[in-house]
């Protein structure tokens, strides 16, 4: 019985399915191909952490760390300059730590749309 995927593994994925006696067809992605499935990939993970039981919740983020380090790596970036990005918009913008909700925004009819 032939069961489809269509979507980025990790790196061990085939020999694990192997080592359960089953046989994986895979392929070897080009760079933009490999981008976009990361970034499907990113969403899937983000969804199986939505979804996740507390206990489960630790390794659903690392998986989303892990999707999110190889993008970096796809876009250039070292998870340094990562990490200094994500600095600069923490003191630009503040960070999570408040728990604030933003409701709405009340404006002037004359205002441009503020963009929070």
């Amino acid at each position: 019985m032939r069961v489809p995927y269509q979507k980025l593994v990790r790196d061990r994925i085939p020999e694990i399915v192997q080592s359960h006696g089953a046989h994986p067809v895979t392929r070897v992605l080009d760079k933009e191909t490999y981008r976009q499935a990361l970034l499907a990939k990113l969403l899937e993970e983000a969804h199986e952490a939505l979804a996740a039981r507390p206990a489960e919740l630790p390794g659903e983020l690392a998986d989303v760390l892990d999707v999110v380090r190889a993008l970096a790596a796809v876009h250039g970036l070292t998870w340094d300059q990562l990490l200094d990005i994500a600095a600069a918009k923490r003191i630009a913008n503040g960070a999570f730590r408040q728990r604030l909700f933003l409701e709405y925004i009340d404006q002037p009819d004359t205002a441009p749309p503020a963009s929070p």
